[in-house]
């Protein structure tokens, strides 16, 4: 699996740690076209370059004032989505219409306890049945475990079990892929002296032999700028299988984002964030070939309100091949208590 942090601008929704996502998946990219998610769950309508976003990126600035709030929006095509925030500031539901003018198309929900998400949802018929689950025990404030139900049966189809050291730092992990109640894979993470894991092995079987290592090396300029050099080794075998550079500001808003999925020493994507101090004002996104031929481009500008809340969305795809290009918009309006 190939492990990769991702953080976008977005509204703040989930209170869960990253220890899921580094186990789970759910921050893989095996494809290499910057789309992430195991099952493709967790996908809104708000951002990235097909028009979604994961509902679980943290907030961009915590300032900014979300609570018990409703973000209605729209495209040019009749589609519509609804956020809802609770009074924490959390995102609690969202809900998407293609535009027939019917009823809505998917809904998601998400249930905390104590300010912990417990569970996550998904319908994507909007129909009351569900599609997709997700819940998360916790122990002294930690994530002590994951549940995947991916055809919401009833019956959880992942289960993921952590560890953390004294410190609170997450230590390692047990797999149990399909349920049955075996463990089938066993981690095991090593943080540095700020509590960040830098280095990650997973024990497929496990018979005792390492079959997988992640690692990072963690650099911060003079600027309060932080740059993630992640390698990964799919056998530990000494051979560079993938790899990814992240760079964050000293806010932890993206400034710049590659990676190389197949180890073909060429970034498949990269991508590159312009901030006015917390508001985020375009990203632009490069997609390249295995011999690192760009593809195509996307250039995403938003637009925001006093409060540097998103208010809307514009993007262009442009193909290398053709120069043809693809267009699109969404506008939205919040309703907020009076801060």
């Amino acid at each position: 699996m190939l492990v990769l942090l991702l953080a976008c601008a977005a509204p703040p929704t989930d209170t869960r740690s990253y220890a899921d996502k580094y186990l789970s998946g759910q921050y893989d990219d095996t494809a290499g076209d910057g789309a992430t998610g195991d099952s493709g769950d967790r996908d809104t309508a708000t951002g990235g370059d097909s028009g979604e976003t994961h509902a679980s990126d943290p907030p961009v600035n915590a300032d900014i004032p979300w609570a018990d709030c409703q973000l209605d929006g729209a495209d040019g095509d009749g589609n519509t989505f609804q956020y809802r925030y609770n009074e924490d500031g959390h995102y609690v539901s969202y809900v998407y219409e293609w535009g027939r003018g019917d009823a809505a198309d998917l809904t998601e929900a998400v249930t905390y306890q104590n300010g912990l998400e417990t569970e996550f949802t998904k319908d994507k018929k909007s129909d009351g049945s569900i599609d997709y689950r997700e819940a998360y025990t916790y122990a002294d404030g930690l994530e002590s475990t994951a549940s995947y139900d991916n055809n919401g049966d009833g019956v959880y189809d992942e289960l993921v079990a952590f560890t953390y050291d004294a410190d609170g730092c997450l230590a390692g992990g047990m797999i149990d892929r399909d349920g049955d109640g075996t463990i089938d894979s066993v981690y095991v993470a090593r943080c540095d002296d700020a509590g960040r894991v830098v280095d990650l092995t997973e024990d497929d079987g496990p018979d005792g032999t390492i079959d997988f290592r992640w690692t990072t090396a963690i650099t911060t300029d003079n600027e309060g700028d932080t740059t993630y050099d992640e390698l990964q080794d799919d056998a530990d075998d000494g051979t560079i299988d993938a790899t990814r550079l992240w760079t964050v500001n000293s806010d932890g808003n993206d400034l710049h984002d590659e990676a190389d999925a197949d180890g073909s020493g060429f970034a498949d994507y990269a991508e590159d964030y312009v901030w006015d101090g917390t508001t985020l004002q375009t990203v632009t996104y490069l997609y390249n070939d295995r011999d690192g031929t760009l593809t195509s481009s996307d250039v995403d500008t938003y637009a925001h309100d006093a409060y540097g809340r998103w208010t809307g969305r514009s993007w262009v795809m442009t193909y290398a091949s053709s120069g043809g290009s693809i267009s699109g918009a969404w506008t939205g309006y919040w309703t907020c208590p009076t801060p």
